[in-house]
């Protein structure tokens, strides 16, 4: 049992020395081989770009920020980096969700400010050797795939059972190597770096969710005003008609997505900006001040 303090841990080690071999598996099949560069494509592509450097400039100045507020030190610099590739990232990727899902900035917060959170970080401090670690990591993967696939269909719940089975086993293998390895030798533990650690990715992530929220937003702006374009073919009309949901809707995302599920449609055959303010204040009750006709 060893405490992480060096760049890497013995878990990550292994997961990094799975991933290889299975990069080079992937690699070696050409199907795989070719969805990968379908997917290297897409991120290369111009928006995609600009959106990943907004969010590397954006986690830089947050990290500015703690650097200042003494929340954040170099020591978090590899913790920082894999979160932005990790969770910032998938976020950023999944963030049209936000448009389709209204509880989802909720259920992030929620998940964010769990106990498993701080449990998971104090199992990940404390790992086994790493043999013992390249042996658990494949296990936890395939367990977590039959767990998935076999929650899908009622016959598969013998599967399910066994993997629950063995997550719960894995799961509190970790948890007793923790608690031991902070019982033998607590101060290592509580230290504040430890606690800087500990603190660093929900602070990331309440500071982050604006970005997300603002991406989101732009997101959905850009898709409804495509389909005014398209449904107002009179570029004056469709110019009210943006100026009209912008005063209406403003930053509120919800409010938008619901206009767009809506009210959107109501501007087909629309032919006078009147017929646009119709639509427009059809769409429940606002105090908004919207422009004239």
């Amino acid at each position: 049992m060893t405490f992480y303090t060096g760049l890497f841990s013995n878990r990550e080690k292994a997961i990094i020395l799975w991933l290889f071999v299975f990069l080079v598996w992937a690699l070696l099949r050409r199907p795989i081989r070719i969805s990968i560069l379908r997917v290297l494509k897409a991120l290369v592509q111009k928006p995609m770009i600009v959106s990943l450097v907004a969010m590397v400039a954006y986690v830089a100045c947050a990290v500015t920020f703690l650097r200042m507020v003494n929340l954040w030190t170099v020591s978090l610099t590899k913790d920082t980096v894999l979160w932005t590739l990790g969770t910032a990232f998938v976020l950023l990727i999944n963030v049209n969700k936000a448009n389709e899902d209204s509880g989802f900035f909720g259920r992030i917060l929620r998940d964010n400010l769990r106990f498993t959170v701080a449990l998971q970080f104090v199992v990940a401090r404390y790992t086994l050797n790493l043999p013992a670690e390249v042996l658990l990591v494949p296990v936890l993967a395939i367990a977590t795939g039959v767990r998935a696939v076999s929650s899908t269909k009622t016959e598969y719940l013998p599967a399910k059972r066994l993997a629950d089975g063995v997550l719960a086993a894995v799961a509190a293998v970790f948890i007793a190597v923790a608690l031991h390895g902070i019982f033998r030798d607590y101060q290592t533990f509580a230290r504040t770096d430890t606690l800087r650690a500990f603190l660093l990715p929900t602070v990331l992530m309440l500071i982050y969710l604006p970005f997300v929220y603002a991406v989101a937003l732009y997101e959905a702006y850009e898709c409804l005003f495509v389909n005014v374009d398209i449904l107002l073919p009179d570029r004056h009309l469709a110019r009210f008609a943006k100026r009209g949901i912008g005063s209406l809707c403003h930053m509120n995302l919800g409010k938008l997505n619901r206009f767009a599920r809506e009210s959107a449609k109501g501007f087909i055959g629309a032919k006078e900006e009147i017929d646009v303010l119709n639509v427009i204040r059809g769409f429940g009750k606002t105090t908004t001040t919207l422009p004239s006709p």
